[in-house]
């Protein structure tokens, strides 16, 4: 009989352990789990925005000092032939008149005749055709 008690002791011991194990493991799993899911859908969304830009920029004499943020996952590229996702350059038009082509966020437009301009900055592809996005603003060059 004390043979019999021993056994199931043991085993009720044994058998209590493992369960305690186990639920301690669980909650990490679905921690990890849950991170996962959630790096994946941000992904997703990520993916799925559609390109953003803003410009910034500042007038010091004839020159006009910009600044442009594209967004999100978005480089600029000196590459023309290809046309990828994400990738490309700005054409910078004066009054509807391209200016110049530039693949650097950063830039300087030098020499800008005196009186008001409508600048105005296309997003465009590798292959030089357009994103359909654009901003434009008006300066004054004295």
């Amino acid at each position: 009989m004390k043979l019999l008690l021993v056994i199931l002791t043991c085993f009720t011991l044994v058998f209590l352990t493992g369960c305690k194990e186990e639920k301690r493991k669980e909650p990490e799993v679905n921690s990890l789990v849950n991170e996962m899911a959630t790096e994946v859908s941000k992904m997703s969304i990520q993916a799925n925005k559609p390109l953003s830009m803003t410009i910034h920029h500042h007038i010091k004499g004839q020159h006009v000092y910009m600044e442009c943020i594209v967004g999100p996952d978005f480089h600029f590229t000196d590459e023309k032939s290809k046309r990828k996702q994400g990738e490309g350059r700005l054409g910078v038009y004066v009054d509807g008149k391209l200016l110049e082509t530039v693949s650097k966020g950063a830039f300087i437009l030098k020499g800008i005749p005196s009186g008001t301009h409508t600048i105005t900055v296309k997003l465009m592809h590798n292959d030089q055709t357009e994103y359909g996005l654009s901003e434009s603003f008006v300066v004054e060059i004295n």
